[in-house]
């Protein structure tokens, strides 16, 4: 039998070179075309757009799925553009005066690499580009590996080379890395398709040089040997690390003033520079860094520290330094044989300091020493073994998984700088505090939840959590509230804590000065959590939407509609939009006209508007008192939030539909007109597309519900097509959204197939607790009903598809029915019994919550409804599947365990089920790599194609691949 299939095997890969990809439609609609595998690296997709301060350029990346992509520069007052090839990582000066990238290796070049087997970085170096935007001109500057720029402040750019072969210079060298540049008129397109090899940086250059750029006069002073550097947020001053480099450089931190030029070192000879931190205006600074060891030799002159014979595991102990307001040294302010810090506690090397806003503390971490280990008992004697304990606040499982974090875990301390005093304000019995308003808070709201912990391996998160008020000039802690499962936050300038209480489903206050706290939603006929909510668990707030200056109001989010609270007062709230969303089944959320902005502003505030009834989105304005909001605009597209210049009236706004890709449109204020100023996807008109419509079904069990439907370009209702039935929960809402053609991580792409001629239907499902299964099975035959009622869907060519929960509930429906003629199901759950005691692998969370309370929504433990489990479970059914079944389960899944997937591949093989399960190597639930997505794409269509379309067969479907042949051959050549 084995040489017959490999005779087989020879002769349709024979055949197949006559044979293009199998497709039931090799039709065009005029001139266009259906897509293909082959199609999907032309998609561009636009992203990063931002203004200049002043709104005169517009600038973005252009970037296709794979290849070399683009930054566009836009100036929007001349309306010419340029675009600077493979320009990626890029930043705008503060005052728009310079954009500064790097520039990409080509594609092709690192893709040969890579097939050469050689590594990027042995091949390739980093180069810099510096633009002009009033001249246009471009300098390319090779090997350098980093850049920044103050964040309010457009005068200064620094950036470091990484070289391996060049001489020490002095830092007093000029214009050590004047690259070639390139220039040509504001209309003019910059030639970037040159090799950058010609990128060159002199040769009196170090390893390591930092360069210092002043923008405004192109001026530069090199710094050798800089490994690390920073600018105060004002660009006052340049904070640089040195590295030790022999006798040519000592390890240190140096401090440039930059408008003097006057350079002064802080600190030179410590080791290990960790952690450096400044105020916004750089005049303080902090880090933490080790002592050096002393310099002693043994009796025959050589270096004690070369011979020590310390303990591996011996604490890497830091210290804490601070270079006050106007001081030009830095001064060691603690360590691990400080007072003020318990016995055997550290400071954490791991842990960055940094400072509140106003500048008057220091905030820093600290931890208690590592264990070491046993020395009693020899390292090979020692058994590599996980002990489960039943009392453990976390399973061993995910204990691992966060082993890193735990080993990391710091513990705020905070120096009070005019006091001279600190005070350690977390610890082991209070390891989580929140210090608001920037860190300037007199009060912060503490968290502890560690012993509640073991709780959610069956209730699920949030977990509960004990809370505390503590005192940050003090550390006094007060306990707050004992056991809360709650939202919180505290508000932007520290004056509450506010929380909802998932117990009566309401919000409070807690305004840290009085100690009040105020019920403020109690006395409202409202739900302030989610009303679609159709799991046993308890259902989640809307939100928080904001608080205006001072914290002296908090917009807190309904379903539709935003409620205003004075926060100190009970029975205060009234709907800022008058109860206009609720009225008209309109969602509506404000975005904010200044992005910086902390606060919502207390006059007029915008919002953006969703439509339930036909997903249209709209702009309105309202005022805070209790009004309607006024419409701006309204439209049947998927909009993002808009975004204006931040000195100056020009907004944009990205908005979308299922046909269109969510371009850069320039609007105003008032959303009155839209000009499209990008078109990232010219190509999509060379290609046959498709339609969607919003329609409503009744499922088996009564229900109204929604769906989307996606039909082919020119569809014609009096014919029948071939339809593929996609599903999780509901979808409905995506009536608008692009998803551009593109090799899948898990699912269909419904334009892909609409190209082809099918037709993808897309349900709502909603849940009876206890029966999720049904309630699929309810939801996707009902409306697949609906459907063939209605005469265009080939009844005899209905395939399923679905991924993880949408997964299970595929292998749920094909053993409940028949008449679907192809199932592909990602990672499906199979048996509930098996699962419901699973690990969660990513995590390493236990599965049991999940059956209770979340997604699997049976309500209850496995003793308590074994029912349930098993009637849920499609292993118990498998004996009723005559659907051909394509399942997808990686063996590195961190969400459902991938023997769930072998589970019902062997019940079906051994039934002589037709069943095929793709196991992608070291891939996770969905696939990460583009060369695995690829390869599921081609399967998928493949697989639909011949149940839907009466294509032939591809190897791999009658065949198989082998273990031999892996890696050999793919199997997509077709075998009839």
């Amino acid at each position: 039998m084995r040489s017959f299939v490999t005779m087989s095997l020879a002769l349709v890969l024979w055949l197949s070179l006559a044979s293009c990809t199998a497709t039931g439609q090799s039709t065009r609609t005029g001139d266009k075309v259906p897509l293909d595998h082959s199609d999907f690296d032309q998609w561009r997709a636009v992203s990063n757009e931002q203004f200049t301060r002043d709104g005169d350029f517009l600038i973005y990346s252009l970037n296709p799925q794979e290849g070399d992509g683009e930054v566009v520069v836009r100036n929007l007052r001349t309306n010419r553009e340029n675009s600077i090839a493979r320009g990626q990582r890029f930043q705008v000066n503060h005052s728009g005066t310079h954009l500064v990238m790097f520039l990409a290796n080509p594609y092709a070049e690192e893709r040969q690499a890579r097939i050469d087997g050689k590594r990027l970085r042995d091949v390739f170096t980093d180069t810099l580009a510096v633009y002009s935007l009033a001249t246009a001109e471009l300098e390319k500057i090779g090997e350098v590996t980093s850049f920044k720029m103050p964040d309010e402040n457009g005068d200064w750019l620094a950036y470091r080379f990484e070289r391996n072969d060049r001489s020490a210079a002095s830092s007093d060298s000029k214009d050590a890395s004047e690259g070639e540049s390139e220039s040509g008129e504001a209309s003019q397109e910059p030639n970037t398709d040159e090799a950058d090899e010609d990128a060159e940086a002199s040769p009196e250059t170090t390893k390591n040089d930092l360069v210092l750029r002043d923008l405004r006069t192109g001026e530069e002073r090199v710094f050798p040997w800089v490994d690390d550097y920073f600018f105060s947020e004002g660009g006052e001053r340049l904070v640089m690390l040195t590295l030790e480099q022999d006798t040519l450089s000592t390890a240190g931190i140096h401090v440039l003033e930059l408008e003097s030029g006057e350079l002064f070192t802080v600190s030179e000879g410590l080791k290990n520079y960790r952690g450096i931190t400044m105020t916004a205006d750089g005049s303080q600074i902090a880090f933490i860094a080790q002592q050096p060891e002393p310099e002693t030799e043994t009796e025959n002159g050589e270096d004690a520290e070369e011979n020590s014979t310390a303990d591996d595991d011996t604490p890497e102990y830091y210290g804490l330094w601070f270079v006050a307001a106007g001081s030009t040294e830095a001064q060691h302010i603690a360590d691990e044989n400080s007072s003020w810090l318990a016995e055997s506690w550290m400071i954490n090397e791991h842990s960055s300091p940094s400072f509140s806003e106003d500048g008057r503390r220091l905030f820093f971490g600290t931890a208690p020493e590592p264990m070491r280990r046993d020395r009693s008992v020899e390292a090979i004697d020692m058994a590599e073994v996980d002990i489960w304990h039943w009392q453990d606040e976390r399973l061993q499982s995910q204990q691992l998984v966060q082993l890193r974090n735990d080993q990391r875990q710091t513990f705020r301390a905070v120096y009070h700088i005019a006091d001279d005093r600190f005070l350690q304000l977390e610890d082991r019995s209070l390891e989580n505090i929140s210090v608001p308003d920037r860190g300037n808070a007199p009060f912060a709201m503490g968290a502890q939840n560690r012993h509640y912990l073991y709780l959610t391996q069956w209730d699920g998160f949030p977990a509960r959590t004990d809370l505390f008020v503590v005192d940050i000039e003090t550390g006094e802690r007060s306990l707050f509230a004992e056991g809360i499962k709650a939202a919180s936050q505290t508000s932007p300038d520290g004056r509450y804590f506010i929380w909802y209480d998932y117990a009566d489903q309401n919000w409070y206050t807690y305004e840290f000065e009085t100690g009040r706290s105020t019920n403020l939603t109690g006395h409202l006929d409202v739900a302030f959590f989610n009303e679609l909510h159709d799991a046993p668990s308890d259902p989640n707030p809307y939100g928080i939407e904001g608080w205006t200056e001072g914290d002296a109001r908090v917009i807190i989010r309904d379903r539709f509609d935003l409620w205003v609270f004075d926060p100190a007062q009970e029975g205060s709230g009234h709907r800022l939009t008058g109860g206009y969303g609720r009225e008209n089944q309109v969602t509506l959320r404000s975005f904010a006209e200044d992005r910086e902005a902390r606060h919502l502003p207390s006059d007029e505030i915008f919002l953006s508007a969703f439509f339930d009834v036909d997903k249209s989105s709209g702009f309105y304005t309202a005022k805070l008192e209790e009004s309607n909001p006024n419409q701006l605009w309204r439209g049947d597209f998927r909009t993002f939030t808009p975004v204006k210049a931040a000195d100056a009236e020009r907004w944009m706004v990205r908005k979308s539909t299922f046909q269109q890709y969510q371009d850069v449109y320039l609007t105003d204020r008032r959303f009155r007109n839209f000009q499209r100023v990008t078109h990232a996807n010219p190509q999509q008109d060379q290609y046959l597309w498709g339609d969607v419509e919003l329609f409503h079904f009744t499922s088996l069990d009564g229900e109204r519900l929604e769906g989307l439907l996606y039909t082919p370009e020119d569809f014609d209702p009096d014919k029948e097509y071939p339809m593929i039935v996609y599903f999780y929960e509901r979808t409905s809402n995506r009536l608008h959204w692009y998803r551009p053609p593109a090799p899948s991580a898990s699912t269909i792409t419904p334009a892909f197939y609409t190209s082809r001629g099918y037709i993808v239907a897309m349900p709502d499902i909603v849940y009876t607790i206890g029966n999720p299964g049904r309630s699929a099975e309810n939801a996707v035959i009902g409306m697949t009903l609906h459907l063939l009622d209605r005469g265009f869907v080939d009844a005899d060519r209905i395939g399923l598809q679905g991924q993880s929960w949408g997964g299970y509930q595929i292998a749920h429906i094909i053993t409940r029915t028949d008449m679907f003629a192809a199932a592909m199901a990602g990672a499906p759950v199979s048996n509930m019994i098996s699962a419901y005691g699973g690990i969660r692998w990513a995590s390493g969370l236990n599965r049991q919550f999940q059956y209770e309370k979340t997604q699997s929504r049976i309500g209850g433990t496995l003793w308590e409804k074994p029912t349930y489990y098993i009637e849920n479970s499609p292993i118990f059914f498998a004996n009723r599947v005559r659907t051909p079944l394509l399942m997808m389960h990686n063996d590195e899944d961190g969400a459902v365990p991938w023997y769930q997937g072998i589970e019902f591949f062997t019940a079906l093989k051994r039934l002589n089920q037709p069943v095929w399960m793709l196991n992608y190597n070291g891939e996770a639930h969905n696939l990460r790599e583009r060369v695995n997505r690829k390869d599921l794409s081609r399967r998928m269509q493949q697989f639909f194609d011949h149940y839907l379309m009466d294509a032939p067969m591809p190897v791999w479907m009658r065949y198989g691949v082998p273990a031999i042949e892996k890696g050999l051959h793919q199997g997509f050549e077709l075998t009839d």
